[in-house]
This record gives structure tokens, sequence and C-alpha cells, in this order.
């Protein structure tokens, strides 16, 4: 058997942003997306080839915003290139597992910052679509008469959010 090596960089952005983001399976993208069974694995792997407007259309699937997925292709794109066995040649085992240890550690690292960016852009997507709405329902409030503005806002579960209290 032929050794592993890493997928392209699209294919594991989508990895990550399909699994450690969103925490979807392959086959819940798969339905997302509308792909036969079995595509985001062979996407995966390298064997489907993807460019930039297929990830971003998988992006759009997974509901990120493109911000996230420009964040994880430039985190990704940080990450040192992968070396063969071979580069570790003329050092000790100790000396090997040492450098395997801490590129997993690095790797991590990078992921947390990833994570802690998208959630930070999801988060404020969330805010701002909340702000929105509550300027919609703020504009029909508005409408009614000031003495039942308040009575209206107790009964109606809508207008019961943080962004119109805001």
């Amino acid at each position: 058997m032929p050794p592993r090596t890493r997928p392209p960089l699209f294919a594991a952005v989508l990895r990550h942003l399909r699994h450690d983001l969103r925490g979807w399976s392959q086959q819940q993208l798969e339905q997302a997306a509308r792909l036969p069974r079995g595509a985001v694995s062979k996407i995966e792997r390298g064997e489907i080839h993807l460019d930039r407007a297929r990830l971003e259309r998988l992006a759009s699937a997974l509901e990120l915003a493109p911000e996230a997925l420009d964040r994880a292709l430039s985190a990704f794109e940080q990450l040192p290139q992968e070396h063969p066995a071979a580069d570790l040649v003329g050092l000790s085992a100790e000396e090997a597992r040492e450098i395997e240890r801490v590129a997993r550690d690095v790797g991590r690292s990078v992921t947390a910052f990833v994570r802690g960016q998208l959630v930070g852009d999801l988060l404020a997507r969330h805010v701002a679509s909340d702000r929105d709405e509550a300027g919609v329902l703020w504009g029909r409030l508005r409408r009614r008469d000031k003495d039942l503005q308040e009575d209206f806002v107790r009964v109606r579960v809508s207008y019961q959010t943080w962004a119109v209290c805001e």
C-alpha cells in the first residue's frame, strides 16, 4: 500500500470546514450540496479535483460566509509543506518523534485559531442578521399607536429578541 499523502489544499480545507467547524458528516454535505453518494469522500482524498469555484459552492452548502472560507484557506496556506519521512534521515528516532510531536501541536494550534476565527465570523453574521430583523420589526412597531406598542411587544413572541430590546 503506498504511503498516504496530504490531500490537495482545497480538499483539506473542505474537510476542515465540514468536519471540524460544522460537525457534518460527508453524507450530510452530499445531501445539502446535492452530490452523489461518495463524492465528498473522493474530493477529500484528492481523487476528484476541487477548484475554488466548487469549494465556494460547497462552503455555501455548509452555510459559511465567503470570509470564513478565505480565512481557512489563508491559514492552511501558512502550514508548512509536507516533508517525506526521508527528510528525517540522519536523525535519531527520538528526534524524529519530537519533530512529529511538535508538528502535531502546531497543527492543533492552527486548527484552534482557525476555528475561533470562523466561529467569530458566524456569530457576527448572526448578530447582523438579528439586528436587520430588529430594524424591520421596529419599523412595523413605530406605525402602531405609542400607547399600544409595549402591549404589542409583550404578546408577540417575534418581537421579544435581544436585538429588538437593544
